[in-house]
């Protein structure tokens, strides 16, 4: 059931476990289907994050208000700040800033002149989109999160890259031997270059992470990533093709053609799963495309179709058509069609009688 929170803003944001953020508060909160709004106790300070079409009680509170507060909620995390903090009335705030259209000061966050980095241009722009001052301006929420996981899965963190300290050298002979310190230098480098973690290898494992806990919304996302910046890992290009053979919930739609070019790369690469899974795909393809050809009378297409449908190999076991196809097939002249059906039948009442005992 989708609904209306009514008061999206930092005080009511909380980081759980894992530093999972969850939202709280749904004391005002009511179904975005119908039901009256309950009343706000502390409307006042809510106001330095209400929507500006809210300023008539008639004014229905749409998804669009709770998108504006979000909106200012992204102001909040940069500037860890109330917006308008230095006016003391939320009523005022509103009145004097938001309904004419200014907004908190989004240069705050610059130091020195400095050029901000590309997320946070992304950041800052769905910020600003998300508090329009018209509300058929504002993206979904649904759209937020999407570029927001996208910036986070294509702007990493470096600091979340793993490294491993090189042991201590102070109490090795080797490390003050001038004849073995280029051998020694050289060790120094090789170590840290098995220890160090790429920030492919950290996002695919954050992929798994979250492809084991069903969270697909955000395992597609930095599997289809990675597809652009690491486009020779099997393992990736797998997923993004299971993914698009499946469709939702693990992606928005499912793409057969696009799935089976990268299943096909994969299993040329050697990885099992996608293997296995091509075969699934070219065996499935492999049945529609000899029905259609059935259907078209073919005559080969016929005894094949129907020696297919009696054994159940595409689709479920059907003898009695089965036998009409296997009989077309004989009417256009093909040589095995009778005898391949007198074999069917047999076998099939055999397995008929051994179930009944």
């Amino acid at each position: 059931m989708e609904i209306l929170h009514h008061d999206v803003r930092a005080h009511n944001v909380m980081l759980g476990i894992n530093c999972i953020v969850q939202l709280t508060n749904f004391e005002t909160a009511r179904p975005q289907s119908g039901g009256k709004s309950w009343p706000l106790k502390d409307k006042d300070e809510i106001l330095r994050w209400t929507a500006p079409e809210k300023d008539s009680s008639e004014t229905r509170y749409t998804s669009e208000c709770d998108v504006f507060s979000f909106g200012v909620l992204l102001w909040e995390i940069v500037s860890q700040t109330r917006p308008f903090d230095k006016i003391k009335n939320g009523r005022e705030v509103f009145k004097k800033k938001i309904l004419i259209g200014e907004r908190p000061n989004i240069n705050m966050h610059m130091k020195d002149g400095h050029q901000i980095s590309v997320a946070s241009d992304n950041y800052f722009k769905i910020m600003t989109e998300a508090w329009s001052q018209e509300a058929n301006h504002r993206p979904s929420m649904s759209s937020i999160c999407e570029r927001l996981r996208n910036i986070f899965h294509t702007n990493i963190n470096e600091d979340e890259i793993e490294y491993t300290e090189n042991p201590s050298k102070e109490n090795d002979i080797t490390a003050l031997d001038p004849l073995t310190q280029t051998t020694t230098s050289e060790n120094i480098l090789t170590s840290n270059e098995n220890n160090v973690k790429s920030k492919e290898e950290i996002l695919l494992e954050k992929a798994r992470q979250y492809h084991d806990a069903k969270d697909y919304s955000n395992a597609w996302s930095i599997y289809n990533n990675l597809l652009e910046s690491d486009k020779g890992n099997a393992e990736v290009k797998f997923m993004v093709g299971s993914y698009l053979v499946h469709g939702p919930p693990y992606c928005q739609n499912n793409d057969i053609d696009k799935a089976e070019n990268y299943l096909r790369e994969a299993a040329d690469d050697g990885y099992a799963k996608a293997q296995y899974l091509y075969y699934q795909l070219l065996f499935n393809k492999a049945g529609k495309y000899l029905k259609l050809a059935a259907n078209q009378n073919y005559t080969e297409a016929l005894y094949d179709h129907g020696y297919h449908l009696y054994k159940g190999t595409f689709e479920r076991r059907d003898p009695a058509k089965g036998a009409e196809s296997l009989i077309a097939a004989h009417y256009q002249l093909h040589n095995n069609a009778l005898g391949k059906l007198n074999e069917l039948e047999k076998r099939y009442a055999k397995e008929k009688k051994l179930k009944k005992e």
